[in-house]
């Protein structure tokens, strides 16, 4: 009797931990559910043509024109971010190497 009383309190309670753990679920959202920002923001989105123009010039000489866009993201990441940071402080200790 104590055994059989013992196996539905344990069923019981575990029905109860299963219940509320599926509330819980639902109830907790991941941070990018709630976001007001889409993946396809057209204000953050190139230009099309700009962007094809830009892949045919990269395309005509692919070292100069890659390293052209690579010189344009690195401009556009400074302004982004104006303090001096990990890859201003590598150019420095580089050019002084090559100084010496």
């Amino acid at each position: 009797m104590i055994s059989a009383l013992k196996q539905i309190f344990q069923r019981a309670l575990l029905l109860l931990i299963m219940l509320c753990s599926l509330s819980l679920g639902w109830m907790v959202q991941p941070s990018f559910a709630t976001s007001g920002a889409t993946l396809a923001d057209p204000q953050t989105m190139p230009d099309a043509e700009q962007a094809y123009e830009e892949a045919k010039q990269i395309a005509k000489d692919p070292k100069m024109g890659a390293e052209k866009a690579y010189e344009k993201e690195v401009e556009v990441f400074k302004e982004e971010h104006p303090d001096k940071n990990l890859i201003e402080r590598s150019e420095e200790v580089a050019d002084s190497i090559k100084t010496r």
